[in-house]
């Protein structure tokens, strides 16, 4: 639904004015219901608005801590007028129906990347125009705000602002829910009343019931000078404003105003429109405001609370791949009929990451980790398709994914399990590394053995060096931006995989599994355990000390030892090494094997626990 319906009807809009925080004389409680995605995308440009100063791109754009921070502070001070944050949902599963409209948002946020890679230099094109004067390191940042709307929102925005609010009072009021946010926001006000905060022109047409109404975050006015200054914004009640403009409902006004009709126009049409035509009714179905469910989140809410909890804190992509195979294959014991849909693909949609567009997408990185949580979630049907949706050159396309048969995926959780294990016990020896950047080295690790497998060198010590740092004085190379999406999408898939394990153990029928893969699997999620959150997955280390700095350093060092990596190498010395890196691998495969045909031994230690000592 276009902006256009709420521009049309602002008019009949009531206004409200809720007096200053230390006033206590609320004509009325106000109680908030938050559409999620438009409440991260209005922080998210809330923190652009107030950014005042930056030295370089890296700066400029607002990091998961610094959107997390803006989320809850925003919260903190809109409840600071005696108004009641009741339920703040996010998508966890779109429909089938809006397949296309992802396809062209995803070409959308490409086409922004393609655009921006015409310089031929990243930070030129950034800060072209913007220095206060010859050589000053800060910038003008009013001459650079178009440019950074330009690009597209961070890749995991929704998930970051979702982890912030988890460690908050507002966890209780807090949901991932297998359906769209808005629909679940439309069926909470129908029920119980209140106001829905969003940015989405289709709440006014839902049916809201009664006493329900919405307010548009972009309406809201809060004084940036005074903190104490009264709240105000206009509030929409669909049915009232449909009463008086002789409507049975919104929807008559908002399929005609859909036809491109002038307001007034748009009246006399919508007070005749044929409510039983099929036409009519096919657009007004997208408003029924029906909740979908999965088979795992109605088992969930009816009687498992552990798996409610594990389901309503997922990523959102994790979430929509996760209820795509509920009721199929998630598991079931033995002798129980699994459903039709076994020819349903399962897709998971990949967000374009900052990246060089003249190169692969940064998101082959992590494949193989990502594959093997797809993997987990297929052991009752391997054959049911998965596809991610992902960038191509300036293109969206799907790439089908090979899931592994139980006998491979034990053996590569093994691997897995052994390489962390292997990772933790080396870096316990740096004093100054702590586990964030452990677990950042080694997804430079995954980056590396990628670029390796495909043929392709691996970056520069220097560079790798300097991306742990997150330095600033080389953001003028796409080379290092998109070095730096291939380490967040190696780190991203590791997140994807822990949450993944976590359902797989929530939602099993533990008792009718091998008791080997449960115990293999409950050993990779104690590894998982120290994985970092968002903000701190990809947080700079910029400003570490010298000790820090020649740790850091040497780990490098030791990292591109053992992956047989010299700084320069004739490609006859590059194909030798690689020779004998895939001999090394078959060693460790078959040691693995080994493993698992006879009796595992004791759980090791959880991965990095000794640098939390």
């Amino acid at each position: 639904m276009s902006n256009k319906l709420r521009l049309s009807i602002a008019p009949y809009a009531s206004v409200i004015n809720v007096a200053a925080p230390t006033s206590h004389d609320h004509d009325e409680h106000l109680r908030l219901v938050i559409d999620g995605p438009a409440f991260a995308h209005y922080i998210y440009q809330e923190c652009l608005r107030n950014q005042t100063k930056a030295t370089d791109l890296t700066e400029a754009l607002p990091s998961y801590e610094r959107i997390g921070d803006a989320a809850v502070g925003w919260l903190h001070r809109v409840r600071a007028y005696g108004i009641t944050v009741e339920r703040i949902f996010f998508d966890g599963l779109l429909p089938k129906s809006k397949e296309p409209e992802r396809f062209q948002r995803l070409q959308s946020a490409i086409k922004k990347i393609v655009i921006a890679r015409m310089s031929e230099e990243l930070g030129p094109w950034f800060t072209r125009g913007a220095r206060f004067s010859e050589g000053e390191d800060v910038i003008n940042f009013s001459k650079i705000k178009n440019k950074l709307q330009d690009l597209p929102p961070p890749a995991f925005l929704a998930s970051g602002i979702v982890e912030a609010l988890h460690s908050t009072d507002y966890a209780s009021y807090t949901s991932v829910v297998p359906g769209e946010a808005d629909i679940y926001c439309a069926d909470y006000v129908r029920q119980h009343g209140g106001i829905i905060l969003t940015n989405d022109s289709d709440l006014l047409v839902h049916d809201l019931g009664v006493d329900g109404s919405v307010i548009f975050l972009n309406d809201i006015r809060l004084s940036a000078e005074n903190e104490h200054g009264p709240l105000k914004s206009l509030q929409f009640h669909p049915r009232k404003i449909a009463r008086s403009l002789g409507l049975q409902n919104i929807i008559q006004l908002a399929y005609v105003i859909e036809k491109k009709q002038h307001f007034s126009r748009s009246l006399q049409l919508a007070r005749s429109v044929s409510i039983n035509s099929l036409e009519y009714i096919q657009f007004s179905a997208q408003f029924n405001s029906l909740l979908s469910h999965s088979e795992l989140s109605d088992r969930a809410q009816s009687c498992d609370p552990h798996l409610a909890h594990v389901l309503r804190w997922l990523d959102v992509r994790v979430s929509e791949f996760t209820h795509q195979c509920t009721g199929r294959l998630l598991l079931r014991p033995p002798g129980d009929p699994v459903p039709g849909e076994l020819g349903n693909t399962r897709y998971m949609y990949l967000p374009p990451l900052l990246e060089d567009s003249r190169k692969a997408t940064a998101w082959i990185s992590g494949s193989e980790i990502r594959r093997l949580g797809y993997s987990l979630l297929s052991i009752k049907n391997p054959e049911q398709p998965v596809e991610e949706v992902r960038r191509r050159g300036n293109d969206v396309v799907t790439v089908r994914i090979t899931v592994l048969d139980l006998q491979d995926l034990e053996l590569s959780l093994e691997i897995l399990l052994s390489d962390l294990d292997e990772h933790a016990r080396k870096y316990t020896g740096y004093t100054f590394i702590d586990i964030d950047q452990a677990w950042q080295i080694f997804g430079v690790k995954t980056v590396c053995e990628t670029l390796l497998e495909t043929g392709k060198l691996a970056p520069p010590k220097s560079e790798i060096n300097q991306l742990l740092r997150f330095r600033h004085s080389i953001l003028d190379s796409w080379a290092w931006t998109h070095l730096q999406a291939q380490l967040q999408a190696a780190l991203y898939s590791m997140r994807m995989l822990k949450q993944f394990i976590d359902v797989f153990l929530a939602a099993v029928p533990v008792a009718s599994q091998d008791q080997d893969l449960i115990q293999l699997i409950r050993r990779l999620q104690e590894r998982f355990i120290t994985l970092p959150l968002l903000q701190h997955l990809f947080k700079s280390h910029g400003n570490r000390t010298e000790e820090h700095r020649r740790d850091s350093e040497t780990a490098v060092d030791d990292l591109y030892e053992s992956l047989g990596v010299e700084e320069v190498a004739e490609m006859s010395d590059l194909l030798k090494k690689e020779k004998r890196r895939m001999k090394k691998m078959a060693e460790k495969q078959s040691v693995a094997k080994e493993n698992l045909a006879g009796k595992r031994g004791a759980q090791s230690a959880n991965i990095f626990s000794v640098l939390e000592e």
